[in-house]
């Protein structure tokens, strides 16, 4: 009788260490898990690199990303005088915008879109300097114009492609001379980009 009651407590203090010896086995790969987990998440963010190399932005992408987030709720004004003794037709602004910031903090332009489109425009003064506004997004510009019974496209380009220097506010373009002797000057705020006279024949930029 009384081997039967050691083999049962022999038996019973065999089984908790059994068990206690398989509870220790599952729980060790928990707590190698969590800790690898910490070390992989639990990291201090900056501005120069996330927590993941394979997304890490430069410190330009979050100026730059602010700059296009201002740029995208501002609107900046285009002015078209016509003073020329002629009469200017296929009157074209075109324009690109930023569509994306890279992480590298670098501006992506989109596709080159018609701004603005005029079939005649009269000179002499007898059309007043007219304007509109255009989203700030909008960087890099070319313009192009011809004149009825007079020289082909006296200009027709890009004239803006300084994509980063966004800080204006208004791009001025001024038409005169006559329909052989044509002048254009465009000034974008107080810089001038564009001072041509006696313009020679061009043919049609287009996008």
């Amino acid at each position: 009788m009384k081997n039967v009651k050691k083999n049962h407590k022999f038996t019973k203090l065999l089984g908790t260490l059994m068990a206690a010896a398989m509870i220790l086995t599952m729980t060790a790969p928990i707590g190698v898990s969590a800790k690898e987990s910490a070390t992989a998440y639990d990291c201090n963010m900056t501005v120069e690199e996330s927590c993941y190399p394979e997304t890490s932005y430069s410190t330009n992408y979050y100026e730059r990303a602010q700059k296009f987030y201002e740029l995208q709720n501002t609107t900046k004004t285009v002015y078209i005088r016509h003073e020329g003794g002629y009469h200017a037709k296929d009157v074209k602004l075109y324009g690109r915008k930023i569509v994306k910031v890279e992480k590298d903090g670098s501006f992506v332009l989109g596709e080159w879109e018609e701004l603005y489109t005029n079939t005649g425009i009269h000179g002499g003064g007898f059309t007043p300097m007219f304007y509109f506004d255009i989203n700030a997004a909008y960087v890099s510009f070319a313009f192009s114009y011809d004149i009825t019974w007079g020289t082909d496209y006296p200009y027709s380009g890009v004239f803006w492609d300084d994509i980063y220097n966004t800080d204006w506010e208004g791009i001025h373009i001024h038409l005169s001379g006559t329909c052989r002797m044509a002048d254009i000057k465009i000034i974008i705020d107080d810089e001038t980009v564009v001072d041509e006279t006696n313009c020679s024949a061009h043919k049609e930029w287009r996008p």
